[in-house]
């Protein structure tokens, strides 16, 4: 795991991608001139967002769901 620039944990996505997936991300990302496939993706998440309002505020309500749920204790 790194740590992002507002300081947040993020986690590798890219290790379950299939490589033809990883790819297609990189090369999006460089023909749009963006800084990397993450801004790729939340440009992607936007776009889905504004398509699709009421899947959006479901998944934004299990976020919120998921962040009050107890950590297991290993």
């Amino acid at each position: 795991m790194a740590k992002g620039n507002d300081g947040e944990v993020l986690e590798a996505y890219s290790t379950k991608l299939e490589p033809g997936t990883k790819k297609k991300l990189e090369a999006l990302a460089k023909v749009q001139r963006l800084g990397g496939q993450r801004e790729l993706i939340n440009k992607m998440l936007d776009v889905y967002a504004a398509a699709n309002p009421e899947e959006m505020a479901k998944a934004n309500q299990f976020i919120e769901l998921l962040d009050g749920a107890p950590q297991k204790i290993y």
